[in-house]
């Protein structure tokens, strides 16, 4: 029951990713339909992400399966370095667009 636990959670993980990296490639390559490009109607009219799942799964299932916390303790510190600089990017774009 824990394996299959795990397991839906990994694929719960790949959906989402795999959702989301469609939702910016449609925005990407659309911008005529800015406003309804992140819509997961539209996503799926226009992106296949079924071509994320066996890539993103070969990286969720063994991570999940890690039983000691330890030993991500470097992937948490990397994680930490990224979120302060997409916040210090979001917060110099936003300060850019409110001086014009």
């Amino acid at each position: 029951m824990i394996i299959c636990a795990q397991l839906g959670f990994c694929v719960n993980y790949v959906y989402f990713i795999s959702s989301q990296i469609g939702s910016v490639f449609v925005c990407i390559n659309n911008p005529d339909i800015e406003k309804t490009c992140g819509l997961s109607d539209v996503v799926k009219e226009n992106f296949n992400i079924w071509w994320f799942f066996p890539i993103l799964m070969c990286v969720y299932v063994p991570l999940c399966w890690i039983r000691e916390m330890e030993k991500l303790a470097w992937s948490h510190l990397l994680g930490n370095v990224l979120i302060l600089t997409v916040v210090f990017a979001v917060m110099s774009f936003a300060t850019s667009n409110i001086v014009k």
